[in-house]
C-alpha cells in the first residue's frame, strides 16, 4: 500500500477517466492539469490534499470531494470548461485564490464549516438564484464572484470583510440582504454599503430603480455600479474616492466627480451627456472612454494633464478648453473622438505620447494665444492639426 501517488504527474495527458483509491492521501500540485479529454473522475476517501492547479483545464463536468479535504488550494479545478456540479466534503474551511476560476459551475453546497473564500475563487461561474452563504463565512476576497448570474445575495451575519469588486458584474442581482447582527455591512438604499454609510460596496444591478442618493457615502468601491443600467441619476455629494470602473456603463445623463478618482470611472456611460470635474489637475486615466452622447465637459481647475483613454470615443464632443498649464497627454487621450477645436494657453506645448495626434486628426483647430502661434506649429504632434 502507497499513500502517494508517484512523483512524475500525468500533466498533459489523454488520460479519460481517473480512479483515486481510498489509500491516497495526497495529490501533489498540477498532478492532472492540462488533462482536457479527462472527463470521469472518482477521488477516494483517504484523499487530505489535493495541490494546486491539480484538475486545472480538465474536461470533468462533476466532482465530488471526500470529508478528508478541509482546504481547496489556489486554481485546483481553474478552467474546467465542463465543470457544473461540485460537492465539497463537510469540513471544507477555505476556498483558496482562483480555485474555480473560469469555470461554469452551477451547483454547489457551502458547508457549514466554510470561513473563507479567496480572490477570484468562483469568478466566471454561473450560480443562478440566490447566493446563500452559510454563517461562519467571514471572509470574501477580491472578485470572488465576479460574472456570476446569480439573483439575489444574501449574506450572513459573521461576515467581515469582502474585498473589492466581490460581486462585479453580477448583472442579475435584483436584491442583496445582510443577517441582521452583522457588525461590518447592512443594507441601505438597496447598496451594500459599509456599516458606518462610508462606503459604497455593490448595487444589485438588475434593480429597476432609476435614482440612487446617498450623503453619507466618501467612498465607492471598484465596479460598485459597472452595468447598473437603470440608474440615470446618481447622487453622491460628498463621495471623494472613486474606485475603477465604480460607475461606468450606467445610464447617468450628468455625473460631477471630485477627489481620487480611478480608471475609466464613467467608461461605456452612453447617455452622459454633461459633466464637471470639480478639483484637481488630472483629467482620469479612461473617465469618459466610450461616453458617446457626451457633449460639454468642464473642469473646475486648470488640467495638467490628460491621462491615456480619457476622452476615447467620446463622438460628440465637439469642443475642448485645457487651460494654461496644461503639460501632457498620454495616449490614445483623444482617439476616435468628435473634436472639432481644442483652446489651449500654456507657454510651453504640452509633451505627449505618440499618437495622441495625427495626420487624420487635422480637422482639429487649436485655438492659441496669438504670441503662441508660431510655437504650437513647430511642436511634436501639436504641428500636425
Amino acid at each position: 500500500g502507497y499513500t502517494q501517488p508517484a512523483e512524475v504527474p500525468f500533466r498533459g495527458s489523454n488520460l479519460k477517466k481517473v480512479v483515486i483509491g481510498d489509500e491516497v492521501t495526497s495529490l501533489g500540485a498540477y498532478y492532472f492539469e492540462n488533462c482536457t479529454s479527462l472527463t470521469d473522475l472518482t477521488i477516494g476517501k483517504g484523499v487530505k490534499t489535493i495541490g494546486s492547479n491539480c484538475f486545472a483545464n480538465t474536461g470533468i463536468a462533476s466532482v465530488v470531494l471526500p470529508d478528508g479535504v478541509t482546504s481547496i488550494q489556489g486554481s485546483t479545478f481553474q478552467n474546467c470548461s465542463n465543470l457544473k456540479s461540485v460537492t465539497l466534503g463537510n469540513a471544507v474551511t477555505s476556498i483558496a485564490e482562483m480555485a474555480f476560476y473560469n469555470s461554469p459551475v452551477e451547483i454547489i453546497n457551502w458547508p457549514a464549516t466554510l470561513a473563507s473564500i479567496s480572490s477570484y475563487a468562483f469568478s466566471g461561474a454561473k450560480f443562478t438564484g440566490a447566493l446563500a452563504l452559510p454563517e461562519g463565512v467571514t471572509y470574501i476576497g477580491v472578485q470572488a464572484f465576479a460574472k456570476n448570474n446569480v439573483s439575489e445575495l444574501q449574506l450572513p451575519a459573521s461576515l467581515a470583510t469582502i474585498g473589492d469588486a466581490a460581486f462585479m458584474l453580477c448583472s442579475n442581482v435584483e436584491k442583496i440582504t445582510v443577517a441582521e447582527g452583522n457588525e461590518a455591512y447592512k443594507v441601505e438604499n438597496e447598496a451594500l454599503v459599509t456599516k458606518d454609510g462610508e462606503t459604497i460596496v455593490f448595487f444589485p444591478l438588475n434593480s429597476a430603480t432609476t435614482s440612487y442618493s446617498n450623503g453619507t457615502a466618501k467612498k465607492i468601491i471598484a465596479h460598485a455600479f459597472h452595468g447598473a443600467k437603470n440608474l440615470t441619476v446618481i447622487d453622491l455629494p460628498n463621495v471623494t474616492e472613486y474606485g475603477d470602473y465604480a460607475l461606468a456603463a450606467t445610464s447617468v445623463t450628468k455625473q460631477n466627480l471630485k477627489g481620487n478618482i480611478g480608471r475609466y470611472v464613467l467608461q461605456n456611460c452612453q447617455s452622459l451627456v454633461q459633466s464637471t470635474l470639480l478639483d484637481g489637475q488630472e483629467i482620469p486615466y479612461g473617465v469618459f472612454d466610450g461616453c458617446t452622447s457626451l457633449e460639454k465637459f468642464t473642469c473646475a481647475s486648470e488640467p495638467t494633464i490628460v491621462k491615456q483613454e480619457a476622452f476615447r470615443g467620446t463622438t460628440k464632443l465637439k469642443a475642448l478648453d485645457l487651460g494654461s498649464i496644461l503639460a501632457i497627454l498620454e495616449a490614445d487621450a483623444f482617439k476616435n473622438s468628435g473634436l472639432e477645436s481644442i483652446t489651449v494657453r500654456a507657454t510651453y506645448p504640452a509633451a505627449m505620447a505618440e499618437g495622441v495626434f495625427t495626420s487624420d486628426m487635422s480637422g482639429i483647430t487649436v485655438n492659441v494665444p496669438l504670441s503662441l502661434v508660431d510655437t504650437y506649429k513647430e511642436a511634436a504632434g501639436w504641428k500636425l492639426l
